[in-house]
C-alpha cells in the first residue's frame, strides 16, 4: 500500500502556493485565523507575515496596539479606519511619521484621515465615511492624481471643501465617482458639480447618491442627463453607497438616467 502523501511531500513552490491562497482567502474577514496561520512556523511566518499587514483595521479597540506597533505595516496597502476610533492626533501623528504608510493605495475611513492620509501617499480607491473634524489646510500638489475610485457619505463634502474652486486638474484618473453627502446643504452644489467632473478625461461613471430629503433631487438629475445627453450620470436612492474598494464585482450602485432606449 502506498503511504499518502503529507504537505511536507509537497514541491517547495506548491506549498508555498497553497499557504498563500489560503492567507488571501481570509485576509480581509478573518485576521484571526491569519494571525494562527503565521504562528504555524517561522517559514510560514515568513510568508504569511506581508499579508497580515497589507491590510490595516483601525477601531477603538485595536487603536493603542496600531500606535503602539508601527514597524509592523511595511508592507500595508489598505488602511481601513472605523468611524468610531478617537484620538486622531495619535493616529495622524503615526501615518504621518511611518513610511510604510506611504504605500497606501487604498482606503475606508473618516475624512479627517482620509485628508491626512493624502499628505503623505497618493491612493487609488478611497470611500471617504463621516465628515467628523479636520484641520483646514490645502491638499499636498497631485496627491490625488492616481485617485480612480471615490464614494462615501462624505465624498461630494471633500470635493466641495478641498477643492472649493472647482478645479479638477488633480483627478486624471477618476473614473468611478459616487457622490454621498449627510449634510443636505450639499445638495445645492451637486449639480453645479456635474459639468465639470463629468468632463474629467477619464470619469467612466458617476452616481449621485439622492436621499429622502431632496425632493426634486431625482427629477433635476433626470433633466440634466437628458439635456446633455450623458449616459454615465446614474442616481440612487441608497444612502449607502457600496462602491467596490479592492474589487470591480460591486462596483455600480443605482440606475442609469438616461436609459437606452431613450438616447
Amino acid at each position: 500500500m502506498i503511504p499518502l502523501a503529507t504537505f511536507a511531500d509537497l514541491p517547495v513552490e506548491l506549498g508555498q502556493s497553497i499557504i498563500l491562497l489560503a492567507a488571501n482567502s481570509c485576509a480581509l474577514d478573518d485576521k484571526p485565523k491569519l494571525a494562527n496561520l503565521t504562528r504555524t512556523s517561522r517559514g510560514i511566518h515568513a510568508l504569511v507575515q506581508p499579508i497580515l499587514s497589507e491590510t490595516v483595521f483601525v477601531n477603538s479597540s485595536n487603536f493603542l496596539l496600531v500606535c503602539a506597533t508601527p514597524g509592523s505595516f511595511t508592507s500595508t496597502h489598505r488602511l481601513i479606519v472605523d468611524d468610531s476610533t478617537c484620538d486622531g492626533d495619535s493616529l495622524r501623528t503615526l501615518v504621518t511619521s511611518t513610511p510604510a504608510f506611504r504605500k497606501v493605495e487604498m482606503f475606508r475611513g473618516p475624512l479627517w484621515m482620509f485628508h491626512t492620509l493624502l499628505s503623505v501617499c497618493t491612493p487609488v480607491r478611497a470611500v471617504v465615511t463621516e465628515s467628523g473634524w479636520y484641520y483646514a489646510y490645502g491638499l499636498r500638489e497631485s496627491s490625488l492624481s492616481r485617485l480612480t475610485h471615490l464614494s462615501g457619505r462624505s465624498s461630494a463634502f471633500f470635493l466641495i471643501q478641498f477643492i472649493p474652486s472647482g478645479i479638477y486638474s488633480d483627478l486624471v484618473q477618476l473614473s468611478h465617482l459616487v457622490l454621498g453627502y449627510r449634510n443636505i446643504h450639499v445638495q445645492y452644489s451637486i449639480i453645479p458639480m456635474l459639468p465639470k467632473l463629468l468632463a474629467l478625461p477619464k470619469l467612466e461613471y458617476l452616481c449621485v447618491c439622492v436621499p429622502s430629503d431632496w425632493h426634486n433631487g431625482m427629477s433635476k438629475l433626470s433633466a440634466f442627463a437628458r439635456d446633455r445627453n450623458e449616459p454615465r450620470l446614474w442616481a440612487s436612492r441608497e444612502t449607502e453607497d457600496r462602491l467596490g474598494l479592492f474589487d470591480d464585482k460591486h462596483c455600480l450602485i443605482g440606475e442609469p438616467l438616461l436609459h437606452a432606449d431613450a438616447r
